[in-house]
């Protein structure tokens, strides 16, 4: 069964999706966000006007999802058709994930730690209704997975190529989202514990780790300061989204007349730093708000939701599974150390959604890690019936 498992559990997670996405085509709409954003850049790069929306340039978004989208758009037209396309490629994408998060366990845990590691995304509807959005998530979560294979593989084997590698993935990963821009200096600590050789192995290979992660996204940082003269790390809107997040309900109506005065304003990026100068003079002049704001969005991203019909329901299952991964977290606390690249990258992009964007959609790369450490529990557990 190990020998099968990988293939099985990637046939099956398919498998899942592709029958939902051709028998149910209509279960879920595409999103807005889907259509008013990343399909006018896949559209005007498919027809040769650049990365642009109504042919004027843009950084609203990373390059890496509307240019799938366009490939997917020139091979297939823009249609009914493409979006099936599009759905089955991006099933493809998340049954790797799966695929992917088998492979992470196993590097660490033994018994069956890693099959229902896997299995629980296959089965996990948080990962299937991004599908039938259309949205970033599927490859995003894909390209992190990724990363977080290639930095496990990269501290454990200790070579050149494998610390430069893990950091291209990483840059491969903040192109598809700028999400992980900020994820390198939280890989920092990685690189001040375990064995190392020597002072000089260390830091030669955190340098390599950078430069992979530096190579890759540079060209797109370039791109933006040329069209834009001034410099934009992979995307716009984060000002916008620090200053929503950055709000309490009695600054609500403030908000609103903040929004009439930006209508005025000359762009979007412009608008960007106005949003985010202001969120961090609120901030500034009341940090003991800002704090007890942090607390309730550190909650609420558990379980929030734009629709917020299924808030109840994603509160009693995070809930669940955030008790199991704790203890699970705690049964391996003496291998910290050697688990501690699933803990950064877990507390990352916690504490960065809970300063940027409070949404349960936005903390899915997290479920996947939060799974492992739960199953730890559910192993110990089951291991101590059977010998019992």
């Amino acid at each position: 069964m190990n020998m099968q498992a990988p293939k099985l559990i990637f046939l099956a997670a398919f498998a899942l999706r592709a029958g939902l996405v051709i028998l149910l085509p209509d279960l879920i709409p595409e999103s807005a966000d889907k259509l008013g954003r990343y399909d006018l850049i896949a559209l005007s790069l498919k027809d040769g006007r650049g990365f642009s929306i109504a042919g004027a340039p843009t950084a609203v978004a990373a390059p890496l999802y509307p240019g799938l989208l366009a490939v997917l758009y020139k091979l297939f037209g823009y249609g009914g058709h493409s979006k099936t396309i599009l759905r089955l490629s991006l099933s493809l994408l998340d049954a790797g994930h799966c695929l992917l998060f088998y492979l992470i366990a196993r590097r660490y845990f033994g018994g069956q730690v890693p099959l229902w590691t896997a299995l629980a995304p296959v089965l996990c509807p948080y990962f299937i209704v991004p599908i039938y959005w259309g949205i970033t998530e599927p490859l995003f979560v894909f390209l992190q997975a990724l990363f977080l294979l290639s930095l496990c593989r990269a501290l454990q084997q200790k070579t050149a190529l494998a610390f430069l590698g893990s950091g291209a993935w990483l840059g491969l990963t903040t192109l598809c989202r700028a999400t992980t821009l900020l994820l390198p200096v939280f890989v920092l600590p990685l690189f001040a514990v375990g064995h190392w050789s020597g002072q000089k192995q260390k830091l030669g290979y955190l340098a390599l780790f950078l430069v992979g992660f530096a190579i890759v996204i540079a060209p797109w940082l370039v791109r933006n300061y040329i069209v834009f003269d001034r410099f934009i790390p992979v995307q716009e809107n984060s000002g916008k989204r620090f200053y929503e997040s950055s709000l309490r309900k009695v600054d609500k109506d403030e908000y609103e007349q903040e929004r009439a005065r930006l209508a005025a304003a000359s762009g979007l990026i412009e608008k960007d730093d106005f949003y985010f100068q202001i969120a961090l003079t609120k901030i500034v002049e009341n940090p003991q708000a800002y704090l007890r704001l942090l607390g309730r969005k550190l909650l609420r991203m558990w379980y929030r939701t734009s629709s917020k019909r299924y808030d109840g329901f994603l509160m009693f299952v995070n809930g669940a599974l955030l008790a199991l991964a704790s203890i699970g977290i705690g049964m391996t606390w003496r291998r910290r150390i050697e688990l501690l690249p699933l803990w950064v990258v877990l507390f990352y992009f916690i504490a960065f959604h809970d300063v940027l964007g409070a949404a349960f959609r936005y903390m899915l790369p997290t479920i996947p890690i939060l799974i492992l450490f739960a199953m730890v529990p559910i192993d110990a557990s089951m291991r101590r019936r059977r010998t019992g």
